[in-house]
């Protein structure tokens, strides 16, 4: 037996300690709101994996568990725009570095030259996955006045996936010939 909290209420959860959070959220708390993908863009993708490697795409940060990047409410909170504007800009060589044996062996075993992975850090500093899923929609649509740092970084995800695109162009024509 755990409690959990979600959204501002404490659940008392009976399920096994290697159970999906998803399956909790959905199954025992009948929150249906969490999916197993976000193509329809309610929430952006905590990372993606784009030809093999991993990019920040949003952080939220909430005093309790959101279902949803949109639920944490980082627009009006500037010290957790702080906090994703420093772990976008600290990416590669803090979060990514720290977890890239797990990111590049989980990418390696899905096989996908695109990935988008829902994860956090637990508090001893292990990676949490919550989902993995190819049909997760990245986008730059946070106001820029708001999310300054966004569009950089959403400019970097965008153009790894354009050459990575140009890169399985240019071997299929080179098979082709």
């Amino acid at each position: 037996m755990m409690t959990l909290k979600v959204n501002g209420h404490d659940h008392r959860i009976e399920a096994e300690p290697d159970t999906p959070l998803l399956y909790v959220l959905r199954d025992e708390l009948k929150l249906n709101a969490a999916k197993f993908g976000c193509g329809l863009g309610q929430c952006g993708a905590c990372t993606v994996i784009v030809d093999g490697k991993a990019y920040a795409c949003h952080m939220a940060i909430a005093e309790e568990w959101k279902v949803w990047y949109l639920n944490a409410d980082m627009a009006v909170s500037v010290p957790h725009r702080l906090e994703e504007a420093l772990f976008m800009e600290s990416f590669d060589l803090d979060f990514a570095a720290r977890h890239a044996a797990a990111l590049t062996e989980m990418s390696a075993r899905i096989g996908l030259d695109y990935v988008a992975i829902d994860c956090a850090e637990t508090r001893n500093g292990s990676l949490l996955i919550f989902e993995a899923d190819n049909t997760a929609i990245v986008h730059d649509m946070d106001p820029p006045d708001i999310f300054p740092y966004k569009a950089p970084q959403m400019r970097k995800v965008f153009d790894a996936f354009v050459a990575m695109l140009d890169r399985r162009a240019r071997q299929g024509r080179e098979r082709a010939a």
